[in-house]
Parts: C-alpha cells; structure tokens; sequence
C-alpha cells in the first residue's frame, strides 16, 4: 500500500484506526441490467460509514443540479426526471450498494445512472446502459 509505505519512508506513522484515504470522487458501476432480474448499483470509493444516494434517469444525460440532504446543488450529469433507486450505508473500505427489479418490459430502455456519496458531497461518475 503506497501511503503507509509513503509514511514509513518519512519517519511516520499510520494510526491502525486510521481510515484509508479517499482518493477522488466515488467509482458506480451497474451489474445486471436485463429486464426480469434484479440489477445492481454499487459504488467503491465513498466516505467509509456514511449514507450513499443512487439515481437514475430515463430521460439522457445532464447536467442537473439537485439537493440531495445537506448536498446543496449537487451537480449531477443526468438529466431531469432523476429517479432515487435508494440509499445505502458504505461499510468501513466504502463500498454500498443497491438492487432494483427490472421489469419485465423494460427490455431496450436506455438508462443513466449516478450516486452521490452523503458523507462529502462527491458525485460519481455516471454510467451508460441498454437494459437487456
């Protein structure tokens, strides 16, 4: 691991507390897009213990801005109507997660999907996908 290797060479270091350092916003990716089964949003990267909000949109991509709780103004880049898939809490590495059932017409859909993690505002890169 580079920062405890970083530390050490300065004479440092790390608290075993210590949470990892967050390195740029949090990473979505979108597992199981296909009509009549059970879909998956996850993000990896987010403040670690802290609530995870995922969107999407039906309607293409942004941007928009949107209050998400103490998010004022979050900018995401999906376009209005965002819908909220819902929250979850990251666990200590950041990681959280959310399943949706996708209907069974929903074959050919485009969608685009986003997160925003609670704990320090930081949006996630937002996802393209064609349910299957």
């Amino acid at each position: 691991m580079l920062v405890p290797l970083a530390l050490a060479f300065l004479g440092l270091a790390a608290h075993p507390s210590a949470a990892a350092p967050r390195l740029g916003a949090p990473v979505l990716t979108v597992t199981n897009l296909r009509h009549n089964l059970v879909g998956i949003w996850e993000v990896r990267g987010a403040t670690p213990n802290r609530n995870v909000a995922f969107f999407v949109s039906l309607s293409g991509p942004g941007p928009s801005a949107l209050d998400v709780g103490a998010c004022v103004g979050a900018n995401f880049s999906l376009s209005p109507q965002l819908r909220l898939l819902g929250t979850d809490r990251s666990d200590a590495s950041g990681t959280a997660l959310v399943t949706f059932a996708i209907p069974i017409n929903a074959g050919g859909r485009s969608v685009w999907s986003q997160a925003i993690d609670l704990g320090d505002c930081q949006v996630s890169n937002m996802v393209f996908g064609v349910v299957g």
